[in-house]
Formats: structure tokens, C-alpha cells, sequence
């Protein structure tokens, strides 16, 4: 899940995202995520150990206060994960680390932590927890919760964690996060686009959902979901046709990813007029990716 929270001009405001004072330092993205947001502050600590062999680090606050007040997901609350889900973290990355080396290391220059999060039970009633979420206001860092080890967008569901399905979500967060960032910086959109004055285009898969925002979507969230199609479709794609049996994937999964990105690279170059140069061969050359999958 992607959330446009803030108009894209406001937060470029705020800094220069994109070269976000590399090295990165977790309280950057921290302090940047409460000016943005107008929290308090908060700073989350690195929970993980040498012991739990994780090489990307998860992020836990022992603070009563909630990191997410004032944000776009105020109604979830950091947690910190127990031993099992700490060990699935680590196969997950181990995984992509094994058998996506690429993948791995688009997710090493874009995703630099994790949080773990929960719905807070006063929202229990009129929300639904998300599986993963990458906030522009919230640079190299995602959001996930325990749904992420058993669900992948948008309509994969396993009775079990899943590894397959825990290191999908998070090669789909670091895309999130590349897309953010180059939409901060304008390198896919024109400076004079507006999210909420854009084009409409309706989504044929979610158009039994109740939440009008999700059957139609902006420019700039269609792109969101385009780019993260084609890495998932090349991820799904590579379990396909190995001997790891384990996965919980399907040909179906692969097609209804691949005819996804097309349908979505196919409109939004019926509005280019949005988009920047870069932004239209960005959307070409992935709309000839997927072209080249399909075949």
C-alpha cells in the first residue's frame, strides 16, 4: 500500500530527499518525518542484535507516545516483533540475498529500515490493518505489518507465513521508496501536476471496493503501482520457473501481475502530458518490459 499524503511540492520543500545527507542516518528520516507531519519528534530505536543476523535493522519505540500521530496512518501504532517474526525477517532477506541478488541490492540503496506496526484497537471497527506502506514523508524507512508474512497485494493470501511473500513486500516497498523520491525530486512528473486536479483512471481489479479513492486512481499512484508490478512480475516470474517448490505462486499470479502494469503503463501515456521527459521513457521502457514477459 502507497499513501500520497502530502502534496508533492510540500515535502520537497521541506528538503532535499533525494540526496537525504547519505550516509544515512535513521534520525534524519525521523526528524524529516515530524517536520513534515508535525509530530513531536519521536525516535524510534534500532532493535535488532548481532544475534538476530538481520542486516537490514527494525525499528521499535519503548515511548507510550505514537511515532504515527498526525500522519497518514495515525491509526496504527508501532510495535516491536517477537522471536518468530524477527526469524522470518531474516529468511525473507536471506531469500532475495540467495536467489534475487538484483532485487537485493535495489532494496539495499532504497529500503535502510523497518517498522513494524499494528492497527490500534479504537480503529479496529473502521479500519483494516495494511500489509506494508511507504510514506514520502518518511524517507529509506517502511512500514510493515504482521500481514505482510501472509498477504501479497492485491489479492494474495497464504494460511501460513510465507518468506516468498514477506521478501515480495519488500523489493514493493523499496519501489515505493525510488518512486517517492524521484517524485519529490521531479524526475517524473512536471512540476505544474497536482494530484488531486489529476486525471482520473479507473482500476478494473478494485472496482468492488468500497472505498471510492481505490477504484480510481491519480497519475502519480497509477506510476506507484506500475513500476512495483514489473518488479514483482520479474520476482514471481524467477520462483516460476526454479526448483523452490515452496512458494506460494501461481502462472495466474504472474499473468494478473503482467496485464496489471500494462493496463496501468497503457493509461497513464494516454495522459503523458503529465509526465516529465524522463517520466514518459521511464513509462515506455516498462511498458516494453512487461511486453517482453509476456511473450
Amino acid at each position: 500500500m502507497q499513501l500520497q499524503s502530502l502534496p508533492l511540492k510540500s515535502i520537497a520543500k521541506k528538503g532535499d530527499l533525494l540526496h537525504f545527507r547519505l550516509p544515512f542516518k535513521a534520525k534524519d528520516s525521523f526528524d524529516f518525518f515530524s517536520e513534515v507531519y508535525g509530530g513531536e519528534g519521536a525516535v524510534l530505536q534500532d532493535e535488532t542484535t548481532k544475534e538476530d543476523e538481520i542486516e537490514i535493522p527494525i525499528f521499535s519505540s519503548s515511548s507510550r507516545q505514537n511515532f504515527l500521530d498526525r500522519s497518514p496512518i495515525e491509526s496504527h501504532q508501532v510495535i516491536s516483533l517477537d522471536d518468530e517474526h524477527r526469524r522470518y525477517v531474516k529468511l525473507g532477506i536471506k531469500h532475495l540475498q540467495e536467489m534475487h541478488n538484483q532485487d537485493w541490492q535495489f532494496l539495499k540503496q532504497h529500503l535502510k529500515g523497518l517498522i513494524f506496526v499494528e492497527l490500534r484497537d479504537s480503529f479496529k471497527s473502521a479500519e483494516s490493518q495494511v500489509t506494508s506502506i511507504s510514506l514520502p514523508g518518511l524517507p529509506y524507512l517502511s512500514l510493515f505489518s504482521k500481514k505482510s508474512f501472509f498477504h501479497a497485494p492485491p489479492l494474495i493470501l497464504t494460511d501460513k507465513p510465507s518468506i516468498h511473500i514477506f521478501s515480495e513486500n519488500l523489493i514493493h516497498e523499496a519501489t515505493h521508496q525510488w518512486v517517492n523520491l524521484n517524485l519529490v525530486d521531479g524526475n517524473l512528473l512536471k512540476e505544474s501536476y497536482i494530484s488531486e486536479n489529476s486525471p482520473s483512471i479507473r482500476i478494473p481489479w478494485r472496482s468492488s471496493t468500497s472505498v471510492p479513492r481505490d477504484r480510481i486512481w491519480p497519475i502519480d499512484r497509477c506510476l506507484h503501482a506500475c513500476l512495483v508490478y514489473l518488479i514483482v512480475a520479474r520476482f514471481r516470474l524467477r520462483l516460476l520457473q526454479s526448483a523452490d517448490h515452496g512458494h506460494p505462486y501461481s502462472q495466474a499470479d504472474l499473468i494478473q501481475a503482467i496485464e496489471n502494469g500494462i493496463y496501468l503503463a497503457h493509461e497513464i501515456l494516454e495522459h503523458s502530458g503529465a509526465l516529465t521527459l524522463n517520466g514518459k521513457n521511464v513509462v515506455q521502457s516498462v511498458n516494453k518490459a512487461f511486453k517482453e514477459l509476456q511473450s
